[in-house]
């Protein structure tokens, strides 16, 4: 379904939603959120994979630079609603 290409940083900020992160649009230099990128294999998942995010987070193509330095787009789900700042994660990367 999905093959891994490793981790990766692009731009965006990230907030503690609870049980899980949501990533909104960067609002200024340097901020940066740590993922994994994967290749889909067949790109009908994504009728599955918005369905699972609901309307609560729009899919938007972003660059990302992977661990190796290379440049990617991919796919990723960007939260639509309120955030509080107080719950911002400012190293951009999530820990559970």
């Amino acid at each position: 379904m999905a093959e891994p290409l490793g981790g990766a940083v692009a731009r965006g900020r990230l907030y503690h939603l609870g049980t899980y992160p949501a990533m909104t649009e960067a609002r200024g230099a340097g901020e940066l959120v740590r993922g994994e990128v994967a290749r889909l294999v067949d790109a009908s998942v994504l009728a599955e994979l918005d369905a699972y995010e609901g309307p609560e987070y729009r899919r938007v193509v972003l660059e990302a630079v992977l661990d190796t330095g290379e440049k990617v787009e991919a796919w990723a789900y960007l939260f639509t609603g309120d955030v509080d700042e107080s719950v911002r994660i400012h190293d951009g990367q999530w820990v559970q």
